[in-house]
């Protein structure tokens, strides 16, 4: 699992630490802020792949908008008291933001955060993989192969082989060496998944 780092920011010290702490023995550099000032103050200085915003006062979506605003890349996710107790509606413009009711234990923020880390880094990789078949391969199809939040690992993992066996035109042995898998386990993902060729 990739580490990363993290900042946690809210008005109540003891839900901070705790979520911290807990970040922090899974491995990754965790930052705490506990004022909105703050928060926007250690944004503007650190590049955080991940916010956890929990002030009760209203002041945490505000925040988060700032934050959004100089760290574009930065995924968020806000704690609320309630369902009702969010902007929802502004939110529902934010791509990359979930919000939590609390009580949120520790080990629940950091499944959140790893789902959050591979999420990522299957974005990442088939960025990397579309560049590289753009480079090696005409393409057969303009549509893009499509990753979107919610999606399953396994799910994932099936749209990159399609989309990588329709970049090579149907050559497993190809497709293999694109993914850096054998030609059996190629198959055999296939076969699972109901890939057509």
């Amino acid at each position: 699992m990739p580490l990363c780092r993290i900042l946690v920011a809210g008005d109540d010290a003891e839900t901070c630490e705790s979520l911290a702490a807990g970040l922090r023995s899974g491995g990754h550099a965790v930052d705490t802020a506990s004022s909105a000032g703050d928060a926007l103050d250690q944004a503007r200085h650190q590049d955080y792949a991940v916010a956890i915003m929990d002030f009760a006062d209203g002041a945490g979506f505000e925040t988060l908008e700032q934050i959004r605003s100089l760290r574009p890349q930065c995924f968020f996710i806000a704690l609320a008291p309630s369902a009702s107790h969010f902007p929802y509606t502004s939110a529902m413009k934010m791509e990359a933001l979930e919000v939590a009711v609390k009580p949120c234990s520790p080990h629940y923020i950091s499944a959140r955060v790893n789902r959050i880390m591979q999420f990522r880094t299957l974005q990442r990789e088939n960025a990397a993989l579309r560049e590289q078949l753009a480079q090696h391969f005409e393409p057969a199809n303009p549509q893009p192969a499509k990753i979107a939040a919610g999606m399953t690992l396994s799910q994932m993992e099936k749209v990159l082989i399609a989309a990588t066996i329709q970049h090579t035109h149907g050559n497993i042995k190809e497709a293999a060496s694109v993914l850096g898998i054998d030609r059996s386990t190629l198959y055999e993902k296939i076969r699972r998944y109901g890939i057509p060729r």
